[in-house]
């Protein structure tokens, strides 16, 4: 899905340029590249289009329902449509704007979706990740409005502007991506000898209390072994076992520790 993704912005940049070089050349020999960027904005639009709700759903760990795979296949329905009546019907000039309204309409729910996704429970890393990126596509929402009314709007200040989002979005898109790839792999080992280490108390937001149960899960003990060597009951370890899940996004003892030995940095 972060491919397909990745692959609609490259196909609507790619016609973006297009547009550019079109104002270079001679009038007589623009057609056929004018054709050539709506081929290519269609078809990154409508991958775009296609692909979001998948996206954001593979990124919060949310599973679109039955209702919500309905409604998407719908609504790519319409894209086709629409795009269909752009080649048989090129003078209705109402219809690439009802494409952009579709695409700002599909972003915006996307962008929705995540929001409330933030709200499980996950990694700090994770929610920097989703935080930044929801902000960046919000900016881009904004932009992508902009270009539509500046299409609209005939001000000569603000020609200059147009269709300005999508680099945009991209050039920040692809700092944060490095920025984030390399505090990922530069990251400090999270467990340390057996023990969790500064970095990783701070990557899952563990209390005192989980770190010592996470320690003693480490170290072999049983629920009720537990409980007897921290002095509580085994109902109050299973309460902080299933907030441990929760942050580390996990489902067993064993992911839990499979995670974080995959992590461990020996003495």
């Amino acid at each position: 899905m972060v491919l397909l993704f990745l692959l609609s912005l490259v196909l609507i940049t790619a016609g973006f340029w297009t547009t550019r070089l079109t104002i270079i050349l001679p009038v007589d020999s623009r057609e056929g590249f004018e054709a050539a960027e709506w081929l290519l904005q269609l078809l990154g639009m409508g991958l775009n289009i296609g692909v979001l709700p998948y996206f954001t759903s593979c990124l919060v760990s949310i599973p679109l329902s039955r209702a919500g795979k309905v409604l998407t296949w719908g609504w790519n329905t319409l894209f086709i449509l629409l795009a269909l009546s752009v080649f048989l019907f090129p003078r209705i000039t109402l219809v690439p704007l009802l494409i952009s309204l579709q695409q700002v309409l599909t972003i915006l729910g996307a962008l929705i979706f995540l929001g409330v996704g933030l709200r499980r429970p996950g990694t700090l890393l994770w929610r920097k990740a989703m935080t930044v990126f929801l902000i960046v596509s919000g900016g881009f929402l904004l932009l992508l409005v902009m270009d539509m009314l500046i299409t609209l709007l005939p001000i000569p200040a603000l020609a200059r502007l147009d269709n300005m989002s999508l680099p945009v979005y991209l050039t920040v898109l692809t700092l944060g991506t490095f920025f984030f790839a390399g505090r990922f792999l530069s990251r400090e080992a999270l467990v340390k000898a057996g023990r969790l280490t500064e970095e990783g108390r701070k990557f899952y937001n563990l209390s005192a209390r989980e770190i010592e149960i996470i320690e003693e899960l480490i170290s072999g003990y049983s629920n009720k072994e537990i409980g007897e060597r921290l002095f509580i009951s085994p109902k109050t370890v299973e309460n902080h076992l299933y907030n441990i899940y929760q942050k580390m996004d996990v489902g067993s003892r064993t992911q839990l520790i499979g995670t974080l030995r995959s992590w461990e940095r020996e003495a």
